[in-house]
C-alpha cells in the first residue's frame, strides 16, 4: 500500500448511512494539494475510488458544498489524516485562563 519510492495505491470508501439515495460530489485532496472530485451516484450503499499516485491523500470531503439539505449527520462528510486539534487548543486555554483568573481572585481576597 505504501512504498514512497514506488508511489502510493490509495483507496478511499464512502459508505452511505441512511436509506437516501442521491448522487453526490466527493473531494479527495493529496499531500501535494491537488484535488479530485469524483460523483457518486449514491445508489450503492457503498463505493470505493482508487488512485495509484506518487503522493497519498490526506482528506475526502463527501458533498463539499453542502447542497444536500436532509443529511443530518454532517460530521461523518469528512476525513482527514491528520486530524486538526486546534479546537482541543482553544478550549485548553480557555479553561487556562479562566483558572488563573480564579486564582488571582483568591490571592487578592486573602
Amino acid at each position: 500500500m505504501e512504498d514512497p519510492a514506488e508511489g502510493w495505491e490509495s483507496e478511499v470508501t464512502i459508505v452511505r448511512n441512511g436509506g437516501f439515495r442521491m448522487p453526490v460530489d466527493v473531494h479527495v485532496m493529496f499531500e501535494d494539494g491537488d484535488r479530485v472530485t469524483e460523483r457518486w451516484d449514491g445508489q450503492d450503499d457503498v463505493t470505493r475510488f482508487s488512485y495509484s499516485r506518487p503522493v497519498r491523500v490526506v482528506q475526502v470531503v463527501v458533498d463539499p458544498e453542502e447542497k444536500i439539505v436532509l443529511d443530518i449527520e454532517r460530521k461523518n462528510n469528512s476525513w482527514l489524516d491528520r486530524p486538526d486539534h486546534r479546537g482541543s487548543w482553544k478550549l485548553t486555554l480557555r479553561w487556562l485562563t479562566w483558572f488563573q483568573s480564579v486564582l488571582e481572585f483568591f490571592a487578592l481576597m486573602g
